[in-house]
């Protein structure tokens, strides 16, 4: 089953050597480009205008296709470059080329002249292409951490769940009672450790004291483990709070983004400089930052 991996945004720029294929020495060409996996049917197809009686013609063409992956088999790009000359549908070819997409989907972004190849079997010219490969994001929900745990627009955790994280109980500083619980219950993980740590220090304070006086000073003892408890989980929450991100659909932008996440454009435009440098040129597939 195929499935979608990431998106390919690329631009068509020029070609250039381009075998003659008028009278006049020249050529009426245009670029085609297909999509599809190596050994099976194309598709989608993109195709520029034609340029009339150039050798180097510039198509300045922008092409979104989605990526596929079935099984170990990761699409390939056929690129062909044709003389619009009318003998048929597609006119006469030129050259053509195969390009595999790993090298682009491992840099992200690249612009390369490939050569073309004639229907003879000899070189036909170039094709110049800039290519960026946008990687599929799967995201939590923004209201939710790794662990599945509720946050609030601090990062902060929400209603508590018994055995995530080790602490437990209610909102902290809200309910400590629930913190409580969950301190004196002292299951373990990254941050129940520090939570079963502390009932070793509580119990330990306890069994010296023998006296009644001494319940006052376990009281303490025990809420001072409980404050420590709920500081560390708070500055663990914001640490691994999640960065969000959204992904571009067709028609979107950045204003209407912006409005969803209640802040201004102006803003979501500068954390997002690195995906474009122009605010009305957004793409489907852009990951977009929300901060």
């Amino acid at each position: 089953m195929a499935v979608v991996t990431g998106t390919l945004k690329m631009e068509i720029v020029d070609g250039a050597y381009l075998t003659p294929c008028n009278k006049d020495g020249t050529a009426d060409s245009y670029c085609r480009v297909q999509i599809g996996p190596p050994s099976g049917p194309i598709r989608e197809e993109a195709r520029t205008r034609t340029e009339k009686g150039s050798l180097s013609p510039k198509w300045l063409k922008d092409v979104t296709f989605p990526v596929m992956k079935e099984e170990n088999d990761m699409d390939v790009l056929n690129v062909s470059v044709f003389n619009d000359d009318g003998k048929n549908a597609d006119g006469t070819l030129i050259g053509f080329c195969t390009i595999t997409l790993t090298n682009v989907i491992l840099a992200g972004t690249t612009l390369e002249r490939y050569k073309l190849t004639g229907p003879d079997g000899m070189p036909a010219g170039e094709v110049c292409l800039i290519m960026r490969y946008v990687p599929r994001v799967v995201d939590l929900p923004p209201e939710t951490d790794a662990y599945g745990q509720v946050r609030g627009d601090d990062g902060m955790l929400g209603a508590g769940d018994p055995g995530k994280l080790g602490y437990y109980g209610g909102k902290f500083g809200e309910d400590l009672v629930g913190a409580a619980e969950g301190y004196l219950t002292g299951k373990a993980d990254s941050i129940g450790k520090v939570v079963s740590d502390e009932v070793g220090v509580a119990g330990s304070l306890d069994s010296k004291a023998g006296s009644k006086g001494n319940s006052r000073s376990r009281f303490f003892s025990i809420l001072g483990a409980i404050v420590a408890v709920v500081m560390t989980a708070m500055a663990v929450g914001k640490g691994q709070r999640q960065a969000r991100y959204y992904e571009v659909q067709e028609g979107d932008t950045l204003c209407a983004i912006a409005g969803c996440y209640n802040m201004t454009p102006d803003l979501l435009y500068e954390a997002n400089l690195e995906v474009t440098d122009d605010p009305d040129r957004i793409y489907p597939g852009d990951r977009i930052f929300i901060p």
